[in-house]
Protein backbone atom coordinates (compact mmCIF):
# COMPACT_ATOMS: atom_id res chain seq x y z
CA UNK A 1 0.00 0.00 0.00
CA UNK A 2 1.11 3.31 -1.12
CA UNK A 3 2.08 5.78 1.64
CA UNK A 4 0.40 8.99 2.16
CA UNK A 5 2.10 11.94 0.69
CA UNK A 6 3.05 14.97 2.85
CA UNK A 7 4.35 18.20 1.60
CA UNK A 8 6.43 20.30 4.04
CA UNK A 9 6.41 23.57 2.26
CA UNK A 10 9.52 25.00 4.87
CA UNK A 11 9.43 28.10 2.46
CA UNK A 12 7.27 29.84 4.50
CA UNK A 13 5.24 29.22 8.19
CA UNK A 14 3.06 27.20 6.29
CA UNK A 15 1.93 24.23 9.38
CA UNK A 16 -0.19 22.40 6.77
CA UNK A 17 2.76 20.02 6.19
CA UNK A 18 2.58 19.08 10.79
CA UNK A 19 -0.73 19.10 10.37
CA UNK A 20 -1.10 16.51 7.59
CA UNK A 21 2.10 14.13 9.03
CA UNK A 22 0.28 13.91 12.45
CA UNK A 23 -3.86 14.39 11.50
CA UNK A 24 -3.30 17.51 13.80
CA UNK A 25 -5.11 21.17 13.36
CA UNK A 26 -3.47 24.12 13.04
CA UNK A 27 -5.25 24.95 16.42
CA UNK A 28 -3.92 21.88 18.74
CA UNK A 29 -0.08 22.97 17.19
CA UNK A 30 -0.88 26.73 18.39
CA UNK A 31 -1.70 25.58 21.41
CA UNK A 32 2.01 23.34 22.10
CA UNK A 33 3.15 27.07 21.39
CA UNK A 34 1.60 28.58 23.98
CA UNK A 35 3.03 25.53 26.69
CA UNK A 36 6.36 25.70 25.29
CA UNK A 37 7.22 29.22 28.36
CA UNK A 38 10.02 29.47 30.31
CA UNK A 39 12.66 27.40 29.79
CA UNK A 40 10.48 25.12 27.32
CA UNK A 41 12.17 25.13 24.23
CA UNK A 42 9.22 24.71 20.73
CA UNK A 43 11.58 21.91 19.11
CA UNK A 44 11.14 18.46 17.67
CA UNK A 45 11.76 16.89 21.19
CA UNK A 46 9.27 18.89 23.01
CA UNK A 47 6.78 18.47 19.77
CA UNK A 48 6.98 14.54 19.44
CA UNK A 49 6.86 14.37 23.71
CA UNK A 50 3.32 17.07 23.95
CA UNK A 51 1.30 15.13 21.11
CA UNK A 52 2.85 11.81 22.12
CA UNK A 53 4.03 10.90 18.89
CA UNK A 54 5.87 7.59 18.20
CA UNK A 55 8.69 6.87 16.01
CA UNK A 56 6.59 4.82 13.63
CA UNK A 57 4.30 7.89 13.19
CA UNK A 58 7.55 10.20 12.78
CA UNK A 59 8.61 7.82 9.37
CA UNK A 60 5.41 6.57 8.28
CA UNK A 61 4.67 8.99 5.28
CA UNK A 62 6.19 10.08 1.98
CA UNK A 63 7.79 13.48 2.90
CA UNK A 64 8.04 16.55 -0.01
CA UNK A 65 9.97 19.01 0.93
CA UNK A 66 9.98 22.58 -1.28
CA UNK A 67 12.44 24.99 -1.98
CA UNK A 68 13.36 28.09 -4.29
CA UNK A 69 15.64 28.08 -6.87
CA UNK A 70 17.05 31.03 -8.20
CA UNK A 71 17.90 31.34 -12.03
CA UNK A 72 17.85 33.38 -15.12
CA UNK A 73 16.36 32.25 -18.55
CA UNK A 74 15.43 33.92 -21.56
CA UNK A 75 13.49 31.39 -23.48
CA UNK A 76 10.49 31.34 -21.79
CA UNK A 77 11.19 28.23 -20.13
CA UNK A 78 11.32 26.02 -23.16
CA UNK A 79 14.13 24.11 -21.57
CA UNK A 80 12.62 23.67 -18.20
CA UNK A 81 9.37 22.41 -19.74
CA UNK A 82 11.00 19.64 -21.74
CA UNK A 83 14.11 18.76 -19.02
CA UNK A 84 12.82 20.20 -15.55
CA UNK A 85 15.16 21.81 -13.20
CA UNK A 86 18.60 20.07 -14.22
CA UNK A 87 21.74 20.30 -12.89
CA UNK A 88 25.01 21.75 -14.23
CA UNK A 89 26.86 19.32 -16.18
CA UNK A 90 23.39 18.43 -17.93
CA UNK A 91 22.47 22.32 -18.25
CA UNK A 92 26.33 22.17 -20.24
CA UNK A 93 25.19 18.64 -22.32
CA UNK A 94 21.58 18.93 -22.99
CA UNK A 95 20.31 21.69 -25.64
CA UNK A 96 19.33 24.71 -23.34
CA UNK A 97 20.01 28.30 -23.34
CA UNK A 98 23.59 27.38 -21.18
CA UNK A 99 24.73 25.24 -23.59
CA UNK A 100 23.65 27.18 -26.83
CA UNK A 101 25.21 30.37 -25.36
CA UNK A 102 28.42 29.09 -24.37
CA UNK A 103 28.77 27.93 -28.01
CA UNK A 104 27.80 31.42 -29.81
CA UNK A 105 30.58 32.89 -27.49
CA UNK A 106 32.86 30.11 -28.64
CA UNK A 107 33.16 28.41 -25.79
CA UNK A 108 32.77 24.70 -26.06
CA UNK A 109 32.99 22.15 -22.79
CA UNK A 110 33.50 18.58 -23.60
CA UNK A 111 32.78 17.15 -20.46
CA UNK A 112 33.72 13.73 -22.32
CA UNK A 113 36.70 14.44 -23.92
CA UNK A 114 37.73 16.71 -20.25
CA UNK A 115 38.44 19.68 -22.42
CA UNK A 116 37.42 23.27 -22.41
CA UNK A 117 37.80 24.93 -26.15
CA UNK A 118 37.93 28.82 -26.75
CA UNK A 119 39.43 30.20 -29.56
CA UNK A 120 42.71 28.78 -30.06
CA UNK A 121 42.56 27.48 -26.61
CA UNK A 122 42.55 23.93 -25.16
CA UNK A 123 42.24 23.64 -21.16
CA UNK A 124 42.26 20.17 -19.79
CA UNK A 125 39.95 19.84 -17.01
CA UNK A 126 40.90 15.83 -16.46
CA UNK A 127 43.01 16.70 -13.13
CA UNK A 128 40.73 16.92 -9.90
CA UNK A 129 39.93 20.11 -7.83
CA UNK A 130 42.66 20.47 -5.25
CA UNK A 131 41.35 22.76 -2.94
CA UNK A 132 43.06 25.92 -3.98
CA UNK A 133 39.87 28.15 -4.79
CA UNK A 134 41.79 30.70 -5.75
CA UNK A 135 43.04 30.06 -9.35
CA UNK A 136 40.14 30.26 -12.00
CA UNK A 137 40.79 26.79 -13.43
CA UNK A 138 40.26 25.37 -9.67
CA UNK A 139 36.94 26.84 -9.14
CA UNK A 140 35.84 25.49 -12.51
CA UNK A 141 36.96 22.11 -11.72
CA UNK A 142 35.10 22.82 -8.28
CA UNK A 143 31.94 23.32 -10.11
CA UNK A 144 32.23 20.42 -12.51
CA UNK A 145 33.54 17.65 -9.94
CA UNK A 146 31.81 18.88 -6.83
CA UNK A 147 29.47 21.50 -6.66
CA UNK A 148 27.42 20.95 -9.68
CA UNK A 149 23.97 19.88 -8.24
CA UNK A 150 21.10 22.04 -7.95
CA UNK A 151 21.01 24.11 -5.75
CA UNK A 152 18.40 26.27 -3.55
CA UNK A 153 16.79 28.10 -0.21
CA UNK A 154 14.34 26.01 1.95
CA UNK A 155 14.25 29.64 3.37
CA UNK A 156 15.69 33.18 3.03
CA UNK A 157 15.05 37.15 3.61
CA UNK A 158 15.28 37.50 0.34
CA UNK A 159 16.98 35.06 -2.17
CA UNK A 160 17.41 37.72 -4.61
CA UNK A 161 19.98 39.09 -2.16
CA UNK A 162 22.46 36.12 -2.08
CA UNK A 163 25.92 36.71 -2.41
CA UNK A 164 26.61 34.64 -5.24
CA UNK A 165 24.36 37.12 -7.53
CA UNK A 166 22.84 34.20 -8.93
CA UNK A 167 20.17 36.47 -9.71
CA UNK A 168 22.07 38.17 -12.22
CA UNK A 169 23.49 34.75 -13.90
CA UNK A 170 24.85 31.65 -12.81
CA UNK A 171 28.11 31.35 -10.87
CA UNK A 172 29.79 29.10 -13.44
CA UNK A 173 29.71 32.06 -16.17
CA UNK A 174 31.79 34.42 -13.92
CA UNK A 175 34.18 31.62 -13.42
CA UNK A 176 34.19 30.79 -17.02
CA UNK A 177 35.24 34.42 -17.51
CA UNK A 178 38.03 34.56 -15.09
CA UNK A 179 38.96 31.40 -16.62
CA UNK A 180 38.53 32.27 -20.01
CA UNK A 181 39.75 36.27 -19.16
CA UNK A 182 36.49 37.16 -21.31
CA UNK A 183 34.47 39.34 -19.19
CA UNK A 184 31.75 39.71 -22.01
CA UNK A 185 31.13 35.70 -20.89
CA UNK A 186 29.44 36.80 -17.93
CA UNK A 187 28.49 40.36 -18.55
CA UNK A 188 26.69 39.85 -21.91
CA UNK A 189 24.18 36.91 -20.17
CA UNK A 190 23.52 39.25 -17.43
CA UNK A 191 22.27 41.93 -19.65
CA UNK A 192 20.14 39.82 -21.98
CA UNK A 193 18.29 37.87 -19.54
CA UNK A 194 16.28 38.06 -16.45
CA UNK A 195 15.59 36.53 -12.88
CA UNK A 196 12.99 34.16 -11.99
CA UNK A 197 12.46 32.21 -9.32
CA UNK A 198 11.50 28.39 -9.26
CA UNK A 199 9.83 27.13 -6.42
CA UNK A 200 9.70 23.55 -6.87
CA UNK A 201 8.46 20.12 -4.39
CA UNK A 202 11.54 17.02 -4.27
CA UNK A 203 10.98 13.99 -2.09
CA UNK A 204 12.94 13.90 1.13
CA UNK A 205 15.62 11.53 -0.48
CA UNK A 206 16.22 13.55 -3.62
CA UNK A 207 18.41 16.15 -1.09
CA UNK A 208 21.52 15.89 0.10
CA UNK A 209 22.50 15.21 3.66
CA UNK A 210 24.32 18.72 3.35
CA UNK A 211 20.86 19.95 3.55
CA UNK A 212 19.91 19.50 7.08
CA UNK A 213 22.47 20.99 8.44
CA UNK A 214 21.16 23.24 11.38
CA UNK A 215 19.36 22.70 14.80
CA UNK A 216 22.87 20.11 16.41
CA UNK A 217 21.90 17.63 13.28
CA UNK A 218 24.79 14.86 13.72
CA UNK A 219 24.84 11.68 11.63
CA UNK A 220 27.32 9.04 13.08
CA UNK A 221 28.81 6.75 10.44
CA UNK A 222 28.07 3.42 12.03
CA UNK A 223 24.24 5.20 12.21
CA UNK A 224 21.48 2.86 10.01
CA UNK A 225 19.29 4.32 7.32
CA UNK A 226 16.59 4.55 9.79
CA UNK A 227 17.95 6.60 12.38
CA UNK A 228 19.15 9.11 9.53
CA UNK A 229 15.73 9.16 8.37
CA UNK A 230 14.14 9.53 11.58
CA UNK A 231 16.53 12.91 12.34
CA UNK A 232 15.83 14.41 9.01
CA UNK A 233 12.27 14.44 10.09
CA UNK A 234 13.11 16.16 13.25
CA UNK A 235 14.94 18.43 11.72
CA UNK A 236 11.79 19.07 9.53
CA UNK A 237 9.95 19.53 12.25
CA UNK A 238 12.37 21.94 13.98
CA UNK A 239 12.20 23.83 10.44
CA UNK A 240 9.05 24.27 10.43
CA UNK A 241 8.26 25.06 14.31
CA UNK A 242 11.11 27.70 14.27
CA UNK A 243 9.51 29.13 10.79
CA UNK A 244 6.20 29.63 12.51
CA UNK A 245 7.83 30.98 15.72
CA UNK A 246 10.48 33.26 14.78
CA UNK A 247 9.66 33.54 11.05
CA UNK A 248 11.45 32.06 7.66
CA UNK A 249 13.47 34.57 7.14
CA UNK A 250 16.79 33.12 7.99
CA UNK A 251 18.67 31.40 4.95
CA UNK A 252 19.05 27.63 4.90
CA UNK A 253 20.37 26.46 2.07
CA UNK A 254 18.90 23.19 -0.01
CA UNK A 255 20.87 21.11 -2.05
CA UNK A 256 19.74 18.19 -3.96
CA UNK A 257 21.81 14.72 -4.74
CA UNK A 258 24.01 15.69 -7.85
CA UNK A 259 21.98 13.32 -9.72
CA UNK A 260 19.02 14.26 -9.32
CA UNK A 261 16.89 16.68 -11.50
CA UNK A 262 13.35 18.32 -10.72
CA UNK A 263 10.70 17.20 -13.08
CA UNK A 264 8.19 19.70 -14.80
CA UNK A 265 5.40 18.77 -13.11
CA UNK A 266 6.85 19.03 -9.65
CA UNK A 267 7.12 22.60 -10.18
CA UNK A 268 4.98 24.40 -8.20
CA UNK A 269 5.22 27.88 -9.11
CA UNK A 270 7.65 30.66 -11.76
CA UNK A 271 7.94 33.54 -9.73
CA UNK A 272 9.35 37.02 -11.48
CA UNK A 273 11.24 39.22 -9.14
CA UNK A 274 8.33 41.63 -8.55
CA UNK A 275 6.11 38.28 -8.11
CA UNK A 276 8.26 35.96 -5.50
CA UNK A 277 8.91 39.91 -3.39
CA UNK A 278 4.91 40.10 -3.51
CA UNK A 279 4.36 36.28 -2.20
CA UNK A 280 6.50 36.36 0.06
CA UNK A 281 5.76 39.88 1.50
CA UNK A 282 9.83 41.27 1.06
CA UNK A 283 10.54 45.28 0.88
CA UNK A 284 11.52 45.90 -2.11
Amino acid sequence: MKKQEVIYDLTTHDLTGLCSHFNLTKESIFGFFREMIGDKKANADSFINYFKLSKEQVLEKEIYLTSLHVTTVKDQFESINKYGLVNLLDAISLNTPLRDYLLEKGVLIDLNAKTIKYGDKTIDISQKYNGDFHKPIQRILYKLQIDFAINAFFSSDDVTKYDGSVNERPEFLKNLSELLNDKDIEEDWISNNSCSIIKFKAHIEDFSIDSFNRFDFYVDEEMSAIEVEYLKRKWIIDKCLDNQGYGYEDEFFSRMNNNISIPFYNIIEIYSVDEYKKAYMIKK
